[in-house]
């Protein structure tokens, strides 16, 4: 998407009063604009240290300072998580730093929204379970809107909702069941399944955004600040490293991936234990002894790849739905 197109967006995001985030390259006036105008309560969900990471307009891990055995220490700026914040103006969305496709990198930052929580404070959309108590997600891919007869309509006058995007959704959730295609973990431990109610227009599951307005649930990577899984189908590798495809007995082959390309993925596969175990994706069409995969990286960090405090990606594939494994 352009920059010109990105502007557009932003200029019909921040003029509306749809719950969507506004997209922005530099964001310093949107900011301060937003920052006049209080919009409600959000509330973060839980964290494993009990805390979530700060962050400046432009997407930058603030610090302080604290003593500590007597001596001044800089520490990362945190909140309490599990804990409820007033919001100012519309999230905020912060592109990334481009991946130079000349060179492979282990890490990569990607762009990510931000919801201003006042004091000149942002925390990641990621962080959020819920806003002005309703369940709130974020896309893994530009989606189109559509009513409910599956034709192409505006959502509080946006034809599209970019990608990275947070926004609100009236739809409540159940514990899962073997008719949902998409779950995520509602726990910290990993053991309770929820699913978001869907919508089924023309066969394929929608999720409400209101005001009669629709969006593929296949667009969407986190409810509730969580990962978003697919129990089967094929999904989208996005390529950040440069890899080389491997055979049935996962051996490398002469095939090499280039960072940016896009792979066709429909099933997973685990080898190893604990720290051990590595996580690899079949790419979709290969089966059998002629089966070809991909090497995602440590199993262990699967479905957390989005979620960490600095927005590295531990594997060396973006997907634009994780699949269960």
């Amino acid at each position: 998407m352009t920059t010109k197109k990105l502007a557009t967006i932003a200029a019909a995001l921040l003029i509306s009063v749809a719950p969507a985030a506004a997209i922005i390259n530099q964001p310093v006036h949107t900011v301060q604009a937003a920052t006049q105008l209080q919009k409600g309560k959000v509330t973060l969900k839980k964290s494993f240290n009990g805390t979530v990471q700060v962050f400046n307009s432009k997407g930058n891990a603030t610090t302080t300072t604290q003593k500590v055995n007597g001596k001044k220490m800089t520490v990362a700026s945190t909140i309490k998580s599990g804990s409820s914040f007033k919001y100012y103006g519309k999230p905020i969305l912060i592109q990334g730093k481009k991946v130079d496709a000349k060179t492979s990198k282990n890490y990569h930052y990607t762009t990510a929204s931000y919801v201003n929580i006042g004091k000149k404070r942002y925390i990641k959309s990621l962080n959020v379970s819920s806003m002005d108590g309703q369940n709130v997600l974020i896309l893994s891919s530009n989606s189109r809107i559509y009513d409910k007869n599956g034709h192409r309509t505006t959502f509080n006058g946006l034809s599209l909702i970019p990608k990275y995007m947070l926004v609100k959704t009236p739809a409540k959730t159940h514990a899962t069941t073997k008719n949902d295609v998409f779950y995520y973990f509602s726990n910290l431990s990993g053991s309770k399944k929820r699913s978001l109610n869907t919508t089924t227009i023309k066969g394929k599951p929608f999720y409400a955004l209101g005001n009669g307005a629709y969006i593929y649930a296949s667009n969407i990577g986190f409810v509730n600040g969580n990962t978003l899984y697919q129990a089967s189908g094929t999904t989208t590798a996005t390529i950040l490293n440069k890899i080389h495809v491997l055979n049935n007995k996962l051996k490398s082959t002469s095939k090499l991936l280039k960072i940016g390309q896009k792979v066709k993925v429909d099933a997973t596969k685990t080898t190893g234990e604990g720290d051990e175990a590595g996580l690899y994706f079949r790419i979709a069409g290969t089966k059998g002894k002629n089966a070809q995969y991909i090497y995602w990286g440590d199993d262990a960090e699967y479905g957390m790849d989005q979620e960490s405090t600095t927005d590295e990606f531990q594997g060396n594939f973006n997907l634009d739905n994780h699949l269960a494994n």
